[in-house]
């Protein structure tokens, strides 16, 4: 199954100048029926990637695209101000009320 997330940042100047980088944090639940066809090891329940941000124009658009194997799960959008080198760094937090409107899952 292919799962994508669009966002395109309206409100917040630090996020919407791309001066941020986005997260989609997946929660991921794979159906019984196909656990014997894939390696839970691939796939684990909880990951966090970065989305790839693309300037529009002066307004940057983010978006991820990937493939998982069919089961439940829930995204959710993250952000923290560029430039952090290691995981350990970064202090993701939830993106602000006034810009969830503009996701896209």
């Amino acid at each position: 199954m292919t799962l994508r997330a669009i966002f395109k940042p309206q409100v917040n100047e630090a996020i919407k100048k791309g001066k941020c980088d986005i997260f989609v944090q997946l929660n991921f639940k794979m159906f019984k029926e196909i656990e014997g066809e894939f390696d839970k090891n691939d796939y684990p329940a909880q990951k966090t990637i970065m989305m790839e941000g693309e300037d529009k124009n002066g307004t940057y658009e983010y978006d991820l695209e990937f493939d998982y194997p069919y089961g439940t799960y829930e995204m959710e959008v993250l952000w923290d101000l560029k430039g952090k080198a290691t995981e350990e760094e970064q202090e993701l937090k939830q993106l602000p009320e006034s810009e969830t409107k503009f996701l896209i899952f």
